[in-house]
C-alpha cells in the first residue's frame, strides 16, 4: 500500500527555498573554516627570471601557468593549510633572478597567509651555487649518486 501526502504548491516551494538556502550556508561556514587537512603541491614549476621565457613544443611559459595555477588556489572556497613546493622550482642552474621571480610570483599566497614550504627544489653542481644562496639553507648530500652535489632550498 502506498501512501502519498499531497503538499500545497506554496509548501513545496517554501521547502524548497528553505533547503537551497540550507545548502548554500552550509557551504558558506565551509568557506570560513580553516582546512588543516588539505594542502595544494605544486611540483617542477621551473620558474626562469625572464617571465616571457617560452620553452617546449608548443611553447609554454612557465611565470604564465604558474599564474593561472595560482589564480585557481586563491580562488578555492577552503583555504589550504599550506602549500608545498616540490622539484625543480627554478629554470635549469637556478640563476639569481629565477629565485626573485619565484618569490615575486610566491607573494600572492604569503599575502593570503597560505605557508609556503620548499623542499628539494634544485639540484646543482657545488661549481654552479648561484649568488643567492647566501641567506638561505644549504645542507652536503652524501652518497655516490650526490657526490659533488649540494642541495639548495629556500
Amino acid at each position: 500500500m502506498t501512501m502519498h501526502r499531497r503538499i500545497s504548491r506554496r509548501t513545496f516551494l517554501a521547502s524548497s527555498l528553505a533547503g537551497a538556502a540550507a545548502i548554500g550556508w552550509g557551504a558558506a561556514s565551509r568557506a570560513q573554516d580553516p582546512q588543516p587537512d588539505r594542502w595544494v603541491l605544486l611540483a617542477d614549476i621551473h620558474i626562469p627570471g625572464d617571465r616571457n621565457k617560452a620553452d617546449g613544443t608548443p611553447p609554454v611559459k612557465p611565470v604564465e601557468k604558474f599564474a593561472a595555477m595560482r589564480a585557481e588556489v586563491l580562488a578555492l572556497d577552503y583555504k589550504p593549510a599550506g602549500i608545498l613546493v616540490a622539484g625543480d622550482c627554478v629554470y635549469l642552474h637556478g640563476q639569481r633572478e629565477d629565485y626573485v621571480t619565484l618569490k615575486e610570483e610566491s607573494q600572492p599566497f604569503v599575502d593570503a597567509g597560505i605557508p609556503l614550504h620548499f623542499f628539494a627544489c634544485l639540484f646543482f653542481p657545488a661549481s654552479q651555487t648561484p649568488a643567492f644562496e647566501r641567506g638561505r639553507a644549504v645542507a652536503p648530500r652524501t652518497g655516490p649518486r650526490n657526490a659533488g652535489r649540494r642541495l639548495g632550498s629556500l
